[in-house]
């Protein structure tokens, strides 16, 4: 609850009945437990050791990428032979079932640990994951001298940096603040600060409604304000709202207000 919105005009503003807006939080895809700089890991177990292969590249659409790289001291054989436990498996299943036991994996929040790819045997536990990542747009980060592996989304593909954009719209945190005063302060605000996604507010209404509470919510700027009209004018007689094709947002009277 975070709008006390009761049935009197204030300084010329019609104000509806109370009304409460549903506090909406984010969850990452991947939890697990933090370490030093990342709120975003997922750790995995795993095995295997001994055969060289340096198949790192894929194409897609036409594009050579880069599926797994490596940082620090690479060794001159990655390891024997592997094979998971089932062809029809988990990234992270498959993960467990061919990383050495001495690595550690962590993902990043945007990247679905639980998407299904092609396990079976491969020359080592490197072209096993490679192969895994093949039809994704994930990547993976061998750290030799951590033993670690990280997993995150490829920043170069197009579709992986609008994926990425999505997410962080998707975590975004909008509030309502005593401080707005009215409605139309709080749709304003919320469009300047939405990163392009309301370009502009036009309030074409002859209402308004007067803060008295606080509220947080999260979503992409659409989401946002319909939880947020949707709680202060639950009925839509009061306002109406549209965000137009080029990403103006617009306020107008209700279907009760006398013309």
């Amino acid at each position: 609850m975070v709008m006390a919105i009761p049935s009197v005009s204030t300084a010329g503003f019609l104000v509806s009945e109370e009304a409460s807006v549903p506090v909406a939080i984010a969850s990452p895809i991947v939890s697990g437990k933090t370490v030093a700089g990342r709120d975003e890991v997922h750790v995995i177990p795993a095995r295997a050791t001994g055969v060289q292969t340096e198949t790192v590249t894929t194409s897609v659409f036409g594009q050579v990428r880069t599926i797994v790289k490596h940082k620090g001291r690479k060794p001159a054989v990655y390891g024997k032979p592997v094979a998971t436990q089932s062809t029809s498996i988990t990234l992270s299943a498959l993960v467990a079932d061919v990383m050495p036991e001495q690595f550690q994996a962590f993902a990043s929040d945007v990247v679905d640990m639980d998407i299904p790819v092609k396990g079976g045997a491969s020359p080592n536990w490197i072209e096993s994951i490679t192969a895994a990542l093949r039809d994704s747009n994930y990547v993976a980060t061998v750290d030799w001298d951590k033993k670690e592996v990280m997993f995150d989304i490829d920043k170069g593909d197009p579709a992986a940096v609008a994926e990425r954009k999505k997410m962080a719209q998707g975590r975004k945190q909008w509030e309502v603040k005593l401080g707005d005063g009215i409605l139309s302060q709080v749709l304003t605000r919320w469009c300047k600060d939405s990163g392009g996604e309301c370009v502009n507010f036009v309030n074409q209404s002859t209402k308004d409604l007067v803060i008295e509470g606080e509220m947080t919510t999260s979503g992409d700027f659409r989401t946002a304000v319909s939880q947020l009209m949707l709680s202060a004018d639950p009925s839509g007689r009061t306002f109406q709202w549209r965000l137009s094709p080029n990403k103006v947002l617009i306020l107008s009277n209700g279907t009760s207000v006398e013309k």
